[in-house]
């Protein structure tokens, strides 16, 4: 299973998310004003990253949304805080290997890590934006 996460304008309503909101990967970094996603961004992430976003209290479907742009930005805040603690070769060892105990190669650590400093830089410019999760 994966997310769809959309950080819109409050106004946009849940039908018109796709139709308002540009992807992610192309507009996060540049957003300007003027970008046809005006109105917010998507993204399609894996749902590899579960484990290690719940752990942390920033998995979007339970813990961001229908939150603001600027709740989901604390709540990554702290969650960054409390990663750093832990090593990355053990972060990848708890959170990423499969049922038989192999190591998922699709997503990792540093992609995850990457996607939420992504997701934290777009809500902290946009405070007021609403945060939706759909699977």
């Amino acid at each position: 299973m994966s997310y769809d996460v959309y950080v819109a304008h409050p106004d946009v309503a849940e039908t018109l998310l796709d139709k308002c909101c540009g992807e992610w990967e192309e507009k996060i970094q540049d957003y300007s004003p003027y970008d046809p996603c005006y109105y917010g961004v998507r993204s399609h992430i894996t749902s590899n990253y579960s484990r290690l976003l719940t752990a942390y209290n920033v998995h979007p479907l339970d813990d961001m949304d229908g939150h603001t742009g600027k709740e989901v930005a604390a709540m990554v805040n702290k969650a960054f805080e409390e990663m750093d603690k832990t090593p990355q070769y053990v972060l990848e060892d708890l959170y990423f290997r499969d049922k038989d105990g192999l190591l998922i190669t699709w997503g990792s650590v540093k992609e995850c890590g990457m996607w939420l400093l992504g997701l934290k830089a777009y809500c902290e410019r946009h405070e007021d934006y609403k945060v939706w999760v759909r699977v």
